[in-house]
């Protein structure tokens, strides 16, 4: 049987605080494993409880062992950073609510006002992500 070591006071409290209260569903994921563990709970349980196979909640708990909470979040992955800031992305769902249909004139603008040069596809992308940010907060709101 595998479980996490004993969590001192402050390990519980934070992870208590990460799982009921972090942004990413994959740090409340992470840190309910762990929770779990230290209470006893056997990795197959957990699976079953957090929707995982067995292998991943084994690799939560490893990594915990060998990194502390720093392995609730994310390394840094390698790749190009974004050419669109959020503000570009505001930028574009701001005067596509005002000209919807004109794409070649998003750009423009984008490219004029802001001196970012994108494609049509990057453009469309950074509008989605955008839209789709909107509706989850309103979603959220509710």
């Amino acid at each position: 049987m595998k479980y996490v070591g004993e969590l001192t006071e402050a390990e519980s409290v934070t992870l208590e605080f990460a799982y009921k209260n972090h942004l990413s569903a994959r740090v409340r994921s992470r840190a309910h494993i762990i929770i779990l563990s230290s209470k006893g709970y056997p990795l197959q349980e957990i699976a079953d409880i957090c929707e995982m196979t067995r292998r991943t909640v084994s690799a939560v708990i490893d990594r915990r062992e060998a990194s502390g909470l720093i392995s609730l979040y994310d390394r840094p992955r390698p790749g190009k950073p974004r050419s669109l800031t959020s503000e570009d992305e505001d930028f574009i769902y701001d005067f596509t609510g005002r000209e919807p249909r004109s794409v070649n004139k998003i750009i423009a603008a984008l490219e004029n006002l802001r001196g970012k040069k994108v494609s049509r596809s990057k453009m469309k992308r950074g509008f989605k992500e955008k839209e789709g940010a909107e509706k989850n907060s309103q979603i959220s709101q509710r």
